[in-house]
């Protein structure tokens, strides 16, 4: 890398760039939390590493940034010699002229959907040589599109950082995550900075399975993980539910009014955003042969609901598996109820 004399970086960078973030995603969205440690994507800023003056060259399998690896080429790792987009340091994916990059394994959820963002911009000292940069984003197999950025009118001290996003669905327990140039080999690469791991989607938690006596009352309800606003779509054994059939059928909470021998079956919930869909584990709504007094849940009410239809003599009342009613019916159902659903 040629090193150039530069002055002080410019004041207020990183708010530049907080504000960019801002925009690109709308005052009103809903940022979801970083990732838990140890699934976050660490050291996103490359402020912990050796000690550095202007720059420092790092060869492949090099972890003087901490919690990265270097891949393929070698890259830079800035310290005074370009501005930073946030605080002092960053990564030009070149070193000595073969292209270079950076990765991290992250912990992730198997079918999650997770946003990498990160600041690009290029290293303009080479001039008019190749002075549009590119770079890919690579979660274990799956790869971007590529990113670009025009050095054109750019400087050591304004270097013009840009927000990137990446958006991937994982489908294993650890992702690694690998930033890396495809700008044809030279002395000034893309740069990288401020790189962060969010979980953008994700089933969250729900349903729960449920056990009701029939003609009673069920309800299923989800809470997503990620970015809002979602929309929803409940499914019956698989299948789509027709809001015609049940009003609550694209809202957070299904409920089942009125439950019948038909209703009975796994029911599941297809959650999207802006991110994509996810689909929520299946909870399975069973018949409770003790709960018979069209409430939910298990109640002293439910035992007399039983002793009236048994002294009625009705045929719902019949629950030993033997035709006709007996005392042994009773002694049946209280040890259905005392067992629970």
């Amino acid at each position: 890398m040629r090193v150039r004399h530069r002055n002080r970086l410019s004041v207020g960078i990183s708010a530049a760039l907080v504000a960019a973030i801002v925009g690109h995603f709308g005052a009103g969205d809903v940022l979801a939390q970083p990732l838990d440690t140890p699934g976050e994507l660490r050291n996103g800023s490359f402020e912990s590493g050796i000690s550095l003056g202007l720059f420092q060259t790092l060869p492949p399998g090099s972890g003087a940034v901490d919690g990265w690896t270097v891949t393929r080429g070698g890259v830079d790792y800035i310290g005074t010699l370009l501005q930073a987009a946030d605080r002092a340091r960053c990564i030009d994916l070149h070193s000595n002229g073969p292209a270079g990059g950076m990765q991290q394994a992250i912990a992730t959820d198997v079918g999650s959907i997770y946003r990498i963002d990160f600041a690009m911009a290029g290293n303009p000292e080479c001039g008019g040589l190749d002075r549009i940069k590119r770079l890919r984003v690579r979660a274990s197999q799956l790869l971007s599109s590529e990113y670009t950025f025009d050095t054109t009118g750019r400087s050591q001290q304004n270097m013009g950082w840009e927000l990137r996003s990446f958006i991937f669905q994982a489908s294993a327990p650890a992702t690694t995550i690998e930033i890396y140039s495809t700008t044809p080999p030279n002395f000034c690469g893309p740069t990288i900075d401020a790189a962060s791991a969010t979980l953008c989607l994700g089933p969250g938690v729900g349903p729960a399975s449920i056990a009701v006596g029939l003609g009673s009352r069920a309800t299923f309800h989800v809470e997503p993980a990620g970015i809002g606003p979602f929309e929803y779509q409940w499914r019956f054994n698989g299948l789509s539910i027709a809001i015609a059939s049940n009003p609550t059928a694209m809202t957070q909470t299904l409920v089942v009014p009125i439950v019948t021998s038909e209703d009975i079956g796994a029911y599941s919930c297809f959650i999207r955003n802006s991110c994509g869909g996810v689909v929520s584990p299946a909870a399975n709504l069973t018949v409770c042969a003790a709960d018979v007094d069209g409430a939910p849940g298990l109640s002293v009410d439910d035992v007399f609901h039983y002793l009236n239809a048994w002294f009625a003599g009705r045929q719902s009342a019949d629950v030993d598996g033997v035709p006709g009613l007996s005392t042994q019916d009773i002694f049946v159902y209280l040890n259905l109820f005392f067992a629970g659903c």
